[in-house]
């Protein structure tokens, strides 16, 4: 058990079962028992304060989760803000739906799957989104990695965010999903755009790849939050990995609340 308070998720999935999660559980043996018909917002709720967690990020993967996290957002404030999953292959009906969700939902964060899309990060198929990101001012996570889910990972390759943070200097680009195998390039691309951010979710915080742990360590300490994607990940074992990495108090810190509360504009 960790000894943690105050704790910022920034990438939590409403854990409804029967939602496509099913192409993960190869990975993630005990994601199942974390998955619930009807979730309850209280007993997330509950969940998150008992290990320590105070704010999450909720994710709506689909719109059939919309007014459950809208709901969550306006009964609890102060502990959940929203994210939006975003195809923009949708094209004008995309971009309406993502202006909906800034009016509706007060959307802090738009998200991107270029496994799912099947085009890499730098097709102009993104442009409006990363257009429409800049002109509401959130930012926009970008998976990176070879994705958990059996679907070709070429389009996940860092090197492409590279090439976003040039093109839109201004966006706050943050990458999740770690970046394996191509970590060296994640860490290139948090020396070298002062916008760009990653979000270590999805992996047991044991299995963080020791490149990124020494940058977090390091100069990097104000570019890492720290998420699991919940109900993958749970709270507590994500926690309790982190506490036996040893890592400095002020890194701890960082990792685990003030950077994601800089990031998203929380108060």
């Amino acid at each position: 058990m960790s000894n943690y308070s105050g704790v910022v998720d920034a990438l939590v999935l409403p854990p409804f079962a029967g939602d496509g999660l099913g192409e993960l559980a190869y990975l993630f043996p005990e994601m199942r028992s974390r998955l619930k018909h009807e979730p309850v917002v209280d007993d997330l709720l509950a969940e998150m304060e008992s290990a320590g967690v105070e704010k999450a990020i909720l994710s709506v993967q689909s719109d059939a989760q919309w007014d459950w996290v809208a709901g969550a957002c306006e009964q609890y404030p102060d502990h959940f803000i929203a994210a939006l999953s975003v195809d923009p292959r949708n094209g004008l009906a995309e971009m309406r739906r993502i202006r909906s969700a800034v009016a509706d939902l007060d959307i802090r964060v738009l998200r991107l799957g270029p496994w799912k899309i099947h085009k890499p990060p730098t097709d102009r198929v993104y442009w409006p989104v990363y257009a429409a990101a800049a002109e509401h001012n959130i930012p926009v996570q970008i998976n990176v990695g070879i994705p958990g889910p059996k679907h070709p990972g070429w389009t996940q390759d860092p090197i492409y965010v590279d090439e976003v943070c040039y093109e839109f200097p201004e966006l706050q680009i943050i990458m999740t999903h770690v970046g394996v195998p191509w970590t060296g390039t994640v860490v290139r691309n948090l020396i070298r755009w002062e916008n760009c951010y990653l979000v270590m979710n999805s992996y047991a915080p044991r299995y963080w790849p020791e490149d990124l742990v020494h940058h977090l360590r390091t100069r990097g300490r104000t570019k890492f939050l720290f998420g699991t994607e919940y109900p993958l990940l749970s709270w507590r074992r994500a926690l309790a990995e982190i506490e036996d990495l040893g890592l400095p108090d002020d890194v701890t810190t960082l990792l685990l609340r003030d950077n994601a509360l800089r990031v998203f504009r929380w108060g």
